[in-house]
This record gives structure tokens, sequence and C-alpha cells, in this order.
């Protein structure tokens, strides 16, 4: 598909319907004028309006059908994910054309930037004037929120070039909507744009008309969004945030039934999003049945989980609860391919339960688990003799071979989730990852499973394949310092180093996406846990003491900030669930946790005195710790 051709996608974060079609002014717009200077100026010379030239100076055919009054964009606020310095987000709706006129993105994977309207409109056109250094193949998705939800109303995927306008106008025009994202997913360098324009008019409505259900204030708000890291407040209209930012303006959201809630000074963040676990397919193995499991999780903060290898009775567990309305959390399903051990399950079984990450669903089936080396069963395969003399280890599957299930299940429609504990499983998973992506990670967001021994050569490949790599939090160092471990293969001396290497490999590759997987029951599910290995690399012994990491271990921990975003935002990526969870911004779902205390002014090794005080799930409290009810809607 040509990325001018209109093509709405019925991917969307709301049930309400387009009711009525609005009158709107149809006018030739100042980028299509624009279009007709570059053709000149390409046909050779003469007289041409300056590189710099307004929409409102441009010259037109019939002047008094232009009515620049349409355009909403100026007049909206503009935020982003990033920016260069000198580029910032309001320079691309500022009316004027060039690259010193863009808004240029700072780095990430995917780079946005979002225009948030003064009162509700309605949109007939949107019109973006691309900026990038050569042609190449893009993928930019734009993101309406309207009604309390978020909607994609459109992507634009295919060869762009500079200075090419890409131009949608939906169907019907969009209603009484609040805000406008645009998110690159694949660009040839950063994000960047020219110019945004917005063709509609306001709604008689304000935005704030019907006032929040509830809001908490006087709180360190951690929103994991770049644009507005911390705030003091927080509005929520239902299960979906109204707004963030500071107490006077979250405040003026309030309406006659609205319950306000002083947090005074404790820390408001996004729920946990554990990306790898076992625990629905095998809650016994904690005591627990499913309904239980969700009970400890809430508990613990986590509201989003994904099982990582859900056979056919766990799937039918699970929609039969979704369709119960027992489903109190988001769990997202990843069907096995073949078992720990290597040995395939029938093959294509899983096609009967296809691909759904509808957002409106609690309950999504999102990818094929495969795995590529032991550990589980027999060894994680290595490029080194174990001590133990069990060899190299234990791969599964000549490249070819991993190359073609993973470019099978790529075809068929999943995410691939891949575990590689062993160096050279991770090699053979990259190039297999790599040559079935054509250079589209995000698109596909692939996934390694846990990544534990990792050779220094391989970091550049980690920028180069792009996949989601999923890491273990709570290091196991009390083994290293001589603890019985139930796990058998250590790997030599000369090679320990190699095991989770996190501050080398994060560092290494500052735009590839790292995120978190507790992995229980082979570690404890707890994610303060998790955090707390993550910055201290300390461990936590049978009898309760702490193992302090000797140096070489203590080298890889890593910043509270970033194993937080690993834990909500990049965690929620790896499950294509981003747009509605894992960052606390207006239009996204209400779940968030309250702390005792704000893990990013503790000191790392008093992470373990944190605690979940409430947690909400869909606006509602699914979690209230014993004596904090007055906080707990």
């Amino acid at each position: 598909m040509k990325p001018s051709e209109i093509s709405p996608l019925p991917h969307r974060r709301s049930n309400s319907q387009v009711q009525h079609r609005a009158a709107l002014l149809r006018t030739p717009t100042a980028l299509s004028l624009l279009v007709l200077w570059l053709l000149a100026a390409a046909c050779g010379p003469g007289p041409a309006p300056a590189p710099s030239a307004t929409p409102d100076t441009a010259p037109a055919p019939e002047p008094a059908a232009f009515d620049l009054r349409s355009n909403l964009a100026p007049e909206s606020a503009v935020t982003a994910s990033g920016s260069n310095p000198s580029n910032p987000p309001e320079l691309a709706v500022d009316g004027a054309i060039g690259y010193v006129n863009s808004w240029v993105a700072s780095g990430g994977d995917v780079q946005w930037i979002e225009l948030t309207f003064g009162s509700l409109v309605t949109i007939e056109r949107i019109e973006l004037l691309v900026s990038q250094p050569r042609t190449a193949e893009t993928v930019h998705q734009i993101w309406v929120g309207r009604a309390g939800r978020e909607e994609l109303l459109h992507e634009f995927r295919g060869q762009t070039s500079n200075h090419q306008i890409l131009e949608f106008s939906p169907p019907e025009p969009w209603l009484e909507v609040q805000y406008l994202r645009i998110e690159t997913h694949e660009t040839p360098s950063l994000a960047a744009w020219q110019e945004i324009q917005v063709f509609g008019v306001p709604s008689q409505a304000p935005v704030e008309s019907a006032g929040a259900s509830h809001i908490f204030h006087n709180a360190q708000v951690l929103t994991m969004e770049a644009a507005l890291p911390l705030a003091q407040a927080i509005a929520i209209q239902d299960d979906t945030i109204l707004a963030v930012g500071d107490n006077a303006e979250v405040l003026a959201l309030r309406g006659p039934d609205t319950l306000v809630v002083d947090l005074g000074g404790l820390a408001l963040a996004p729920g946990f999003v554990d990306a790898h676990t076992h625990v629905l397919n095998d809650p016994e193995s904690i005591g627990e049945d499913l309904n239980s499991v969700q009970d400890l999780a809430l508990r613990h903060g986590v509201t989003t989980l994904a099982n990582l290898y859900s056979p056919a009775g766990v799937v039918e567990a699970l929609q039969a609860m979704e369709r119960a309305g027992e489903l109190r959390m988001r769990v997202s399903l990843y069907l096995p391919f073949n078992n720990g051990c290597g040995e395939h399950l029938e093959q294509d079984w899983y096609l009967q339960y296809p691909r759904q990450v509808d957002p409106d669903r609690r309950l999504h089936i999102t990818g094929i688990k495969v795995f590529s080396d032991g550990g589980s069963c027999n060894a994680p395969a290595v490029s080194f003799e174990y001590p133990s003399g069990v060899g190299m280890g234990d791969l599964y599957y000549s490249q070819g071979e991993m190359d073609g299930i993973v470019a099978g299940i790529q075809a068929q429609g999943y995410q691939a989730a891949v575990h590689a504990l062993g160096d050279r499983a991770v090699e053979q998973v990259l190039t297999a990852l790599e040559r079935a992506m054509g250079g589209q990670a995000a698109t596909y967001r692939h996934r390694i499973e846990h990544n534990a021994v990792v050779r220094p050569d391989l970091y550049p490949r980690y920028s180069q394949v792009r996949p989601v790599a999923i890491l273990f939090g709570a290091f196991p160092t009390c083994i290293h310092l001589g603890e019985p471990s139930r796990f058998r293969y250590a790997l030599p001396e000369s090679h320990r180093t190699l095991e989770w290497p996190w501050r080398e490999l994060i560092e290494a590759n500052p735009e590839v996406v790292f995120a978190w997987h507790g992995d229980t029951p082979v570690f404890e599910f707890n994610p303060i846990r998790n955090l707390f290995g993550f910055a201290t690399r300390a461990d936590i012994a049978a009898d309760g003491s702490i193992c302090e990491p000797p140096d070489w271990i203590a080298a890889n921990a890593i910043p509270v900030e970033t194993a937080l975003r690993m834990m909500t935002i990049n965690a929620a990526y790896a499950l294509f669930r981003d747009n509605t969870i894992g960052s606390l911004r207006a239009g996204k779902q209400a779940d968030l946790i309250v702390l005792s205390q704000n893990p990013l002014s503790m000191d790392p090794g008093s992470l373990l005195e944190l605690e979940v005080l409430l947690t909400l799930f869909d606006g509602q409290t699914a979690y209230c710790a014993p004596g904090y009810e007055a906080l707990c809607p």
C-alpha cells in the first residue's frame, strides 16, 4: 500500500460509533499549494516562494476560498516523545516549512508527537509533510483520543520521501476528538515532521465538561512518559485516565460527584507488567488456583501479565473466565511450538486460536513460544565447555531450521517469543529474527526470552536486529556465593561475567526495547524483589539475609528509573499493549498503583521496604492494603 492511500483500520479502543456526518468547509490546503511550488522548482528556474513561506503567505488561485481557521493544529498544545534541542515539537504546527522549522525527535523505538486540543474537535482531514534524509520504508500511525478511549484512526505504511505529503480523510468526520498522536514505528532516521495540519472545526462542549470520577493529588506521579516524567495529580473518568499534571490543573476537572483523594506525597505509578510468567498454566506451583493467582498478582501491583506456555486447556480456561467476567487483570497468552526439551507439539495446533490483541478485551492471544535451547530441560547452548561435563549444551535446531520456524510464525500472523538462555542460542535467534523481520522490527516485535548468557561481541547485533529483549530481574547472587542451587549448569569461572550483563547490554543498545520478566515459578512472584535485584544485584538468602554482590556482579546493576520502565511501559510494548497501559497519560486505561515511597528517591539498598498500598485496575480498587482504606476509592 502506498503511504498516501486511504485505508482506515478497524483497530479501536472504543465501542462508540459515529452517529452523524458533520458539515465542514472543504477548501484547498497550504500543503497542496506547497506541492505546486515543489513541482515548479523541479521544472526549472523562475520566481518561487522562499522555503520558509508560511501557509497564509503562499499564493492561492482562489484566496477567498482558503480558510486557515479550519487548521486546528496551531491552536493545540504539543508534546512529544523527545526533541532535539533546536527542534521542539511546536515547530511542527507553526505554519513554516523547511528543515529548520521541523520537529525532530531525540530517539527511541517508537517516536511520537501529540496535539491536545483546547476543546473537543471534529476532524475531517489530516496532512503530514515528511522530513527524512532519504526515501525508505516507513510506518506512521495516527491515534486519536475521544470518548475516553484511544483509537487507531489510520496507518501509513510504505515508501516515503522528503517533502512528501501524507494525507488522510476518514470516511466520516471524527467527532469529539480530544487529542491526536502520530507515532512513528519505522523510519530511516529520527522521526521528524516539517508540518502537521489537522482540518476540522471545534465542538461546543469543553473537554472537562463531564468531570472526573476520581482524582488523586498531592502525589509523586511517576508517569513513565518522556514528555512529563513526574507530575502531582491524576484524574480518572471511570476506567480511563482523563488527565495527568500539576495539582491545580487536575483539580480543575473536579465535578460535583468527583471523589478526591489526597495522597500526602505518596508515589503513584503504572501497574507492573510481567512480560513472561507461568503462573496461569501452573497455578498450583505457588499453591493457588487461577482466581487466587489474580489476587496474588494484584496484591503485588501486577495488573498485566503474559503466560508464556499456554496449551489448549489453559487458553480455554482463560477464555471461559473472560466470558464469565472473572478476569480481573490483563492477560496475554503465548502458545507453545515445542516443549522445553525441544520436542515438537502437534503441528500448527495453535492456528485454531488466532492472534487476538483487541484493546477492548482483557485476554489477548499474542504469540508463539519456541524453545531454542535447554535450560528448562537439558542444558543452555553456550560457546564453551561447561565444567560439569555436559559439553556446550543443547541447541535444538540448525540455523536453517530456526530461520524457517520464525518466518513461519511471522507469516501466520503471530509474534515469536523465542527462549534463548545460552550465547550460542542467542546468536542463532538474532540471526533468524533479522532474516525474518527484514528491518521491520517495530512491526513484528519478535522477542528473545531470557538472554541470560551474552558475549560482548553480540551486543551490537541487538541494535542491528532490534528484537524486544526480555530480562530477569532478581540476580541469584547467593548461588554465586556458595548457596546450594537447583540450577545445574554453572558457567566456568573464566566466563562468569557473561551472565546477565544487563548494564553493559542496555548501554550498548539505547534504541532497543528491554523488558522485565519474573518467570515464576522459576523465581519468586514479587516485582519489588525484582526491582531490588535490577538496581543492586543483591539477593535474598533462604534464611532471609542479604547476599551482597561482589564487584563483578554489582557492575551490571542498572538505575532504578531504567528498571521501572522495563517493568511498565517496556513490558507493555513487548505485549503490544503500550498504547493502552504501561504509562500514565490521558486516554490510557487507569491501571495504577500507590507505593509507600518514591523508588526514584530511595537508596537502592532499601527498595525491599517498598510496599504496594493500592492497586487500581480499570479505575477500580483491585487491592487495598490493610490500614490504608482511606486511599482506596
